[in-house]
C-alpha cells in the first residue's frame, strides 16, 4: 500500500537486471528441487521442458500478482483524488 506520493524507481538499469537474474535463478532452482523431490533425483535434468514450463508459470504468477497489487494501489490513489474533488466541489458549490 502506498502511503503518500508514488516515487519513480531509484534503482539503476543494471541493478534491475541483476535482481531479475537473481529472481530467474531462484525460480529455476526451485523448479529443479520441486521436480527432483516429487519424482526422483535427476528427474529435472532429464526433463528440461518441465523446468522451463515451471519457471514460466512462476514468472506468470509473479507478474499477475505484481499487476494486481499495482491496480489496487492505483485504485486507492484514484479514490483519494475523487474524494478530494468531491470536497472541493462541496466547498465551491459546483
Amino acid at each position: 500500500m502506498v502511503n503518500g506520493p508514488m516515487f519513480k524507481p531509484t534503482c539503476s538499469y543494471e541493478t534491475s537486471m541483476e535482481q531479475a537474474e537473481m529472481t530467474g535463478k531462484r525460480f529455476f532452482l526451485n523448479a529443479i528441487d520441486l521436480l527432483d523431490d516429487a519424482f526422483r533425483e535427476g528427474y529435472a535434468e532429464n526433463h528440461p521442458e518441465l523446468v522451463a514450463s515451471m519457471v514460466h508459470a512462476y514468472m506468470a504468477d509473479m507478474m499477475h500478482s505484481s499487476n494486481l497489487f499495482t491496480k489496487f494501489e492505483l485504485n486507492e490513489q484514484l479514490e483519494q483524488i475523487a474524494n478530494s474533488l468531491e470536497s472541493i466541489s462541496a466547498v465551491y458549490g459546483h
